[in-house]
């Protein structure tokens, strides 16, 4: 028996290894929060039910009955010893606790029906006024009955004993039994671990009609479900054959173009192997979907043609906007209409403008948040999309009609609209763990998802379960997913969220299998997840790795608690050491999760008429400039070169008001944004060529001259033997006042002009907080 924490709300008591209870914050008013349990600990959905109103009151002390609040005591189920001539009566902080002892108001009397249990009613009206309040049994002896050891809708008392609760937000809808599935657990596991499917997967034309495959080697059957329309009203069942390799398929002598479709998967439910359970599930390797809850659509995806020969900027080059497609769509300055801002069809239509902010910043890679479908319950919802229910489908939810598979058009027209503005589109994945509903544990709970010593699903993303990384089943999907995006989008490149929990091998893998078909390709990862970070072996590889070092290293110094020498490794390329290549880092100060860059350095209170304070913008241009005069790859958050606040809340995965962009403020903020794009635009030229170096220069390369604290010149010149020299002058002052740099004087000489930051009257001379850049060809 065990309680464990429902990340959602609520708690979950294990009574044994087949069944159990969920204890919910509130009333289940049959939606999603079940749903998710259903997922999170591998329950039996339809055994999912509300426990009858004695038995919850049994456990809890109370139920709703009509307009009744009904107090329940059942002495004979007490652990304590008791003559049963005692009379009992309901004790309360509204009654004055041990007061009621004697008190006939306050007793409780014999079930009409079950003299063995004892009931008081008190009006439920009246009670949900007083609101939620503490409650026990006590006899006339003064016995005091706690609640049973593992009800977590309880409270300690200071006396360190225990009173149940009553809530008017549980009236006796909160307390749900279940069934478990556990499918065949560690049973001819280590065999299919190991084991490595080939061919394709899905839906897929033939000669005869049509292929539908799916691999599940450790389930008892697999049905294939057409439906006649797309309101899954009827629907035919064709059994699938189980192949030795693992895989179950079925050959259809019809066209199935259009088709919806499931799978319906029968699995042991419990420890007796004999039991069953049927599920209905989308194909996970299904091109299209209607929903999360939905149906797969059976379609085939043909090649990309692209319109023009679009080839991505090479790693050093590139300088990544990462951005939501809601966000950038909701204030969009474009006649759209409302559902046009929530489509990949609105975002289409917005780059063609003449006066597109994507456009307008100068970046040349977007990356875009998740466009895999994810697990919103409607095409209202707002949603980061981090928790993926299929990794082939693009989001149902961005689809004009999810019904018609034309989402797949749809998408592919919104990356030929980036590649045609001459930007390359980095599409976030998550392949780490699975939203709801996860047809991947119905497959094969143990052989897709991450168990520990005891059968229960890891959690070191933080989000109810892990890949199984070591599967082999596991690794071709991840695969088979890159290579479609590639293949049937154009899709230059990939962030891997949480990319720790895919592992060094297995990003090797990838890194190997898309490399020798699309050797431009784009791979970045998030080295990080709540079980630890990748190894300094990455080097070896073609990722770039977000850059934590980066992004606190120059907060501190631009908020006045950081030190020189880091910024200076900075600037050399050289803050993450186990780099091979400067490229191999993604510097950044914010991102979607966090706060924003504004937010650190001041509070909204500090705000005066839309604008924040003069020293903390002074300080984020100064972070701004540093971050893109820095070997590696530069990536800005949507916003930050306005300086975009989300009030200063941190996790805003569901605040889509926070989130949105305002292009107002843009207005307002006009100058942050002119200064971005102008080191954006320097960055890029022929003399910026000095910073976004493929290879680390030379020490000789780089002259450093310190001022005053935190104050201090970087010259950064080009390889000796090059015709065309260049030379580069990088001042900062990270200071509160003014400083004067003595510089070399072979510099006066060479007639350099200054090409960014507040203007100088002298070459040396810098204000407070400030970035100036200097250089010529020489």
């Amino acid at each position: 028996m065990k309680l464990s924490m429902y990340s959602r709300g609520g708690s979950i008591y294990k009574k044994s290894d087949s069944n159990g209870l969920v204890f919910l914050e509130k009333d289940w008013d049959g939606g999603r929060l079940p749903r998710d349990l259903i997922e999170e600990f591998g329950l039996i959905e339809n055994s999912l039910t509300i426990l009858g109103p004695n038995y919850r009151a049994k456990l809890a002390g109370y139920v709703k009955s009509g307009n009744s609040l009904q107090f329940e005591f059942v002495p004979n189920s007490c652990p304590k010893e008791l003559n049963l001539d005692n009379r009992f009566y309901l004790a309360s902080e509204i009654n004055g606790w041990s007061n009621v002892i004697g008190n006939p108001e306050w007793l409780l009397k014999p079930d009409n029906h079950n003299s063995s249990v004892m009931k008081f009613n008190m009006d439920w009206n009246i009670a949900t006024e007083i609101g939620e309040f503490p409650f026990k049994f006590v006899s006339d002896l003064g016995e005091w009955y706690e609640p049973l050891e593992f009800i977590p809708s309880v409270e300690k008392n200071i006396l360190g004993t225990k009173n149940f609760i009553f809530s008017p937000q549980r009236s006796g809808k909160d307390i749900l039994a279940f069934d478990i599935v556990t499918g065949p657990g560690n049973e001819n596991l280590d065999q299919w671990l190991s084991f490595s499917p080939t061919g394709k997967f899905g839906y897929s034309k033939s000669d005869q009609g049509a292929v539908f495959r799916v691999f599940a080697p450790r389930v008892k059957k697999v049905g294939l479900l057409l439906f006649s329309n797309q309101q899954e009203c009827h629907k035919e069942i064709h059994p699938m054959n189980r192949m030795e390799d693992g895989s179950w398929v079925v050959n259809l002598p019809f066209c199935c173009e259009g088709k919806h479709y499931k799978y319906q998967v029968e699995n042991v439910t419990n420890a007796r192997k004999e039991d069953s359970f049927f599920k209905e599930i989308v194909d996970p390797y299904s091109r299209a979907t209607t929903s999360r809850d939905g149906t797969g659509i059976a379609i085939t995806v043909e090649p990309a043609n692209p319109s023009s020969n679009f080839t991505p900027p090479s790693m050093e080059k590139l300088v990544i906007l990462e951005t939501h497609l809601r966000d950038l769509l909701a204030h969009a300055k474009l006649p759209l209409t409302k559902q046009q801002r929530l489509e990949f069809n609105g975002l289409t239509k917005w780059l063609k403008a003449e006066d597109c902010y994507l456009t307008r910043l100068g970046v040349n890679a977007v990356e875009l948040q998740p466009i895999h479908d994810f697990d919103a319950r409607n095409k209202d919802e707002y949603h980061w999309g981090y928790m993926p229910v299929n990794l082939f489908a693009p989001a149902s939810s961005y689809a004009s009609n999810p019904n018609d598979g034309s989402v797949v058009c749809e998408f592919r027209q919104l990356i030929t609209a980036f590649h045609d503005q001459g930007l390359a589109v980095i599409v976030d994945v998550v392949y780490n763990h699975f939203g709801v509903p996860n047809y991947l544990s119905v497959l094969d709970r143990e052989l897709y998802l991450s168990t520990d010593e005891n059968g229960r699903l890891t959690n070191h993303s933080g989000c109810g379960n892990d890949l199984n990384a070591r599967s082999g089943a596991s690794r071709k999907f991840i695969i088979d997913s890159l290579k479609s995006m590639v293949e049937n989008y154009s899709i230059d490149g990939f962030r891997f969220d949480l990319g720790e929990l895919l592992g060094f091998e297995l990003l090797s893998e990838i890194e190997s299998e898309l490399h020798k078909d699309f050797p431009n390709i784009i791979l970045i990862a998030e080295p990080w997840s709540f079980r630890g970070r990748l190894p300094d072996d990455m080097s070896k590889t073609r990722y770039s790795l977000w850059s934590d070092q980066c992004r606190e290293k120059l907060f501190n110094f631009v908020s006045g608690k950081g030190h020189e020498a880091d910024i200076i490794n900075l600037l050399k390329g050289g803050l993450d050491k186990q780099n091979k290549y400067p490229w191999q880092s993604v510097n950044y100060l914010e991102s979607h999760d966090d706060y924003t860059l504004i937010d650190r350095l001041c509070s909204t209170e500090e705000w005066n008429n839309s604008s924040p304070p003069e020293d903390a913008v002074n300080r984020a241009k100064l972070a701004i400039g540093l971050l893109l005069l820095c070997p590696g790859i530069p990536m800005l958050a949507s916003g930050q070169d306005y300086l975009r606040s989300k009030n200063g809340v941190r996790n805003t995965y569901k605040r889509a008001d926070l989130n949105a962009l305002d292009y107002d403020k843009l207005s307002i903020l006009e100058y942050i944004h002119v200064w971005t794009k102008d080191f954006i635009r320097f960055r890029m030229s022929e003399l910026g060529s000095l910073v976004r170096a493929k290879k680390f220069l030379s020490s000789d390369q780089y002259e450093i001259i310190k001022g005053d604290k935190n104050c201090f010149a970087v010259i950064v010149k080009e390889e000796a033997d090059k015709q065309t020299n260049k030379i580069l002058l990088i001042l900062v002052n990270g200071a509160e006042n003014e400083n004067h740099i003595e510089l070399p004087k072979y510099l006066n000489e060479l007639n350099l002009q200054q090409l960014l930051g507040e203007k100088s009257t002298s070459m040396g001379t810098i204000q407070a907080i400030n970035l100036q850049v200097w250089g010529t060809k020489i």
